[in-house]
């Protein structure tokens, strides 16, 4: 039944009411219900717009994959989901070596603007200080469970660095936060985070 709500799910948040419309026959309360249960689970993400609670479908990476991490119980489901995860990039990888032409069967939910101008579309490093000025003039910060360090204690690769200290930020912050996969953060406890990485002072690493 999630799995039909997913695939019934349009791009972009949607309400509950638009999604049961395109499930015939479907009760909106139901899906309602089902669409909260999938949102604790870290399946998609909420939010709440002039009263009306809205829901996403997650993209794998980033998104769904980390949020599974973020909670540290059920170590032994942790764990299958973790090894089904390398399964699928192993595939992934095995399939653009091997030059196997493949297409997703699916519209693309966008389309192409020119905006004439080099856009970023790749993780780069910013400066210790950008980093804390991004601290500092965000105004929901959150922090789990780093979900890199988490999988490698499965992967018999442990990290020695701190394991809660992975920084979430804004609306996708205050998602996790009340959904139990993180912890709220004041901007002190945020930039000591930062310090506890380990990191050298120069730099810092963001994912963008």
């Amino acid at each position: 039944e999630e799995a039909e709500i997913a695939v019934a799910m349009p791009h972009g948040f949607v309400s509950a009411e638009e999604i049961a419309a395109n499930l015939p026959g479907s009760d909106v309360k139901k899906i309602g219900a089902q669409l909260e249960a999938m949102a604790n689970k870290g399946l998609i993400h909420s939010k709440d717009e002039k009263g009306t609670t809205l829901y996403e479908f997650l993209p794998l990476f980033p998104g769904l994959m980390e949020l599974q991490f973020y909670k540290t119980n059920d170590t032994e489901h942790l764990k299958k989901i973790d090894q089904l995860f390398n399964e699928y990039r192993k595939a992934l990888r095995t399939m653009a070596k091997s030059g196997t032409p493949y297409k997703i069967e699916t519209e693309v939910p966008g389309r192409k603007i020119e905006v004439g101008k080099k856009v970023l579309n790749e993780s780069t490093i910013l400066p210790y200080k950008e980093m804390k000025e991004l601290i500092e003039r965000t105004e929901y910060v959150a922090a789990g469970i780093c979900h890199c360090r988490h999988s490698g204690e499965y992967m018999g690769n442990p990290c020695s660095k701190p394991m809660d200290n992975c920084m979430i930020f804004g609306t996708s912050a205050k998602f996790t936060t009340e959904r139990g996969f993180t912890k709220r953060l004041t901007r002190e406890q945020a930039l000591k985070k930062l310090d506890e990485a380990g990191l050298p002072e120069e730099l810092a690493w963001l994912p963008l």
